[in-house]
């Protein structure tokens, strides 16, 4: 699915802040994107937060696939491998990360990861 920005660095958020905090960019639910997809035995489903997307390009993400496709490491053993090499590459100041990529895109200079929470759901479809 394309990314949901205000504009970069600013995604959208769904967030309760706390009473009287001000200053922030708050979305609803309403605005979420929604797809109605058809999925098959054998589908790979990544759902995932930007603190993933930031430090992950999309062939990465495929490589680690790769073991969960030829049934050599389950779903969650794959799961627990691609939210830990993005934690790893988050703080590794010498990684070329998408998020410095695009930072570079918008006139910003930016090396390594982007340390952020990262939350991932796998899903392969039985």
């Amino acid at each position: 699915s394309e990314e949901q920005v205000h504009y970069f660095n600013a995604p959208f958020q769904l967030t309760l802040p706390p009473e009287g905090y001000r200053g922030f960019i708050g979305d609803t639910p309403d605005l979420a994107d929604k797809k109605e997809i058809r999925v098959e035995k054998g589908d790979i489903i990544v759902l995932a937060t930007d603190g993933l997307w930031d430090n992950l390009t999309e062939q990465h993400v495929l490589d680690q696939l790769r073991p969960l496709i030829e049934e050599k490491a389950t779903v969650q053993e794959v799961c627990n491998a691609l939210a830990l090499t993005a934690r790893r590459l988050s703080f590794d100041v010498t990684h070329n990360s998408p998020f410095a990529v695009k930072a570079r895109e918008h006139g910003l200079s930016a090396a390594g990861g982007k340390p952020d929470d990262i939350t991932l759901v796998l899903l392969l479809i039985a």
